[in-house]
């Protein structure tokens, strides 16, 4: 059976943009269907956060993060886990922005990508 890492690099290698392979992957970890992924993609893929150049795959990392780890009544382990992703990603990448921009399958290169889902299963 292909590891979670292995499967967000099929999805991507099968066409879907890097936040996507994130989220149908990861998804039903927490509850996330792929229409549910489909739809929280659109905002992360096209959005890029707020100055459109975050990398995407780290965002919807940073949403499975939250997801798995927030509970009504402590926020507080969900923060700490997307803080030390965004640490861990930042040391190995040098920053959260995207290598890629402008992004497309084409252009972007699935090794980054593996980086951060090997990240995300660390932190997660």
């Amino acid at each position: 059976m292909p590891s979670l890492v292995e499967g967000v690099v099929a999805c991507f290698k099968e066409g879907c943009s890097c936040s996507l392979a994130i989220l149908t992957t990861y998804g039903p970890l927490v509850g996330m269907d792929r229409e549910a992924a489909t739809r929280n993609n659109d905002l992360l893929f096209w959005g890029k956060g707020l100055n459109g150049r975050i990398c995407d795959a780290a965002l919807a990392a940073l949403v499975v993060l939250g997801l798995k780890h927030r509970t009504p009544l402590a926020t507080e382990d969900a923060g700490e886990r997307m803080r030390r992703f965004a640490r861990l990603v930042e040391s190995c990448k040098g920053s959260l922005s995207c290598q890629y921009v402008p992004h497309s399958s084409s252009t972007s290169d699935p090794r980054c990508l593996q980086q951060i889902a090997e990240i995300l299963e660390e932190v997660l």
